[in-house]
């Protein structure tokens, strides 16, 4: 399984569905912060050109999580440990 940090400057409600429609597990957790998991073995630019990233949706950015280490909210660590990349 591969985990994506797709970060957007601010909250994008069309880049929103575009993770939903694409990344059934996902989680927003701020507004357009996202973590989504594939099991088909996408690359980070393959899931940026899956949600627009010639800028049809506005700026985002995709990074493939390696690992992870913070402080946020519990929703987040939950939906991490559900999702390990």
């Amino acid at each position: 399984m591969t985990v994506f940090a797709i970060i957007a400057p601010e909250e994008n409600e069309a880049l929103t569905r575009k993770v939903e429609e694409h990344f059934p597990s996902h989680l927003e957790f701020s507004p357009g912060q996202f973590v989504a998991s594939s099991t088909t073995g996408l690359t980070a630019g393959q899931a940026a050109e899956l949600l627009g990233a010639e800028g049809q949706l506005g700026r985002f950015v995709v990074f493939t999580v390696a690992g992870h280490w913070g402080y946020h909210r519990k929703d987040l660590w939950e939906w991490l440990r559900a999702n390990p990349s």
